[in-house]
């Protein structure tokens, strides 16, 4: 298999604005900096408090409405997929506030991309210095077999940077990749919304994939920063698309459990310092943190 693409366990509907983020002091995540390889990041949500100082290339950028008159549908739809990155940094930054994200347009339409799309974008964000690179992707492959072209950009990533992954949304046990390799901390979701500081819950969405693959879960439910415009008819579930009047939507998916950890991360890094490395056995120590069926970790993403 070639394509990787995103798939969520709920799609995106139109919700509320979210708080704006506190203002003054040092903010968690601060000097970190994250890269973000997804679809890209939508410039007119870039004006968002939660996005603030992201300064994408023009290539990095989300188009949302990519088919226009040409293919017949109206200027206003969305294409499929149309906002995914900047809602995963907008999670992210609910974390890490203070952090540096990177956004890497490395899957394009209809939020798919190649091996070699991928493997580019992690081969950049090594070289831009990320600390943190996260992929909220994934796909399976015929024989179980990992993508040689993203295994070889994985194996090249030093040792010091943390890569995160999603498990995916097919409620399988079997390895999607990226998330399946050994370099990668992989992450399941579970039904918490992101907002929620309570208890950590240890059972896994319906949705989500899990298994002795994966290593962490993580609230896979969250409010975060969008894009306006019609929904796609062919991303739309219930045969009623959406109209985002505001860039705010809620959505569910493990590729938001791993933009999660990856804030998490951040932020731990910035507070207490060290490696990436020593960051993630920080988050693995906390005591909320609850076990999963299989033995990996639920964890306590807030520090609470």
């Amino acid at each position: 298999m070639s394509n990787w693409r995103i798939q969520e366990g709920e799609d995106p509907e139109p919700s509320g604005p979210l708080k704006k983020p506190k203002q003054g002091g040092t903010l968690p995540g601060t000097g970190v900096r994250v890269a973000i390889i997804d679809n890209g990041i939508a410039r007119e949500a870039l004006s968002q408090a939660w996005l603030q100082g992201i300064r994408p290339s023009p290539s990095d950028i989300d188009p949302v409405r990519k088919y226009d008159a040409t293919h017949g549908v109206r200027d206003d739809t969305m294409e499929v997929g149309a906002g995914h990155g900047t809602f995963v940094a907008g999670v992210v930054r609910q974390l890490a506030p203070g952090c540096f994200v990177d956004p890497i347009r490395a899957l394009g339409e209809e939020t798919t991309g190649t091996e070699q799309q991928v493997a580019d974008g992690i081969a950049r964000a090594v070289r831009d210095g990320a600390q943190v690179i996260n992929l909220s992707f994934g796909g399976l492959t015929i024989d179980d077999q990992p993508p040689a072209a993203i295994q070889a950009a994985i194996e090249a990533v030093p040792g010091d940077v943390l890569i995160v992954a999603a498990a995916g949304n097919e409620r399988t046990e079997r390895p999607i990749w990226p998330g399946s390799l050994r370099r990668i901390v992989s992450v399941a979701a579970t039904d918490q919304h992101g907002d929620d500081h309570g208890e950590v819950a240890a059972d896994v969405a319906d949705y989500s994939n899990r298994g002795w693959w994966v290593d962490v879960a993580a609230p896979g439910t969250w409010r975060s920063t969008f894009v306006t415009g019609d929904e796609n008819p062919e991303q739309e579930t219930d045969g009623h698309p959406d109209h985002f009047t505001r860039p705010f939507a809620e959505a569910a998916g493990t590729s938001f459990a791993a933009a999660a950890v990856s804030g998490a991360l951040a932020a731990e890094l910035s507070a207490r310092g060290g490696s990436p490395r020593d960051a993630l056995l920080r988050l693995l120590a906390r005591p909320g943190n609850r076990r999963l069926p299989w033995g990996g970790t639920s964890l306590d993403v807030w520090g609470d």
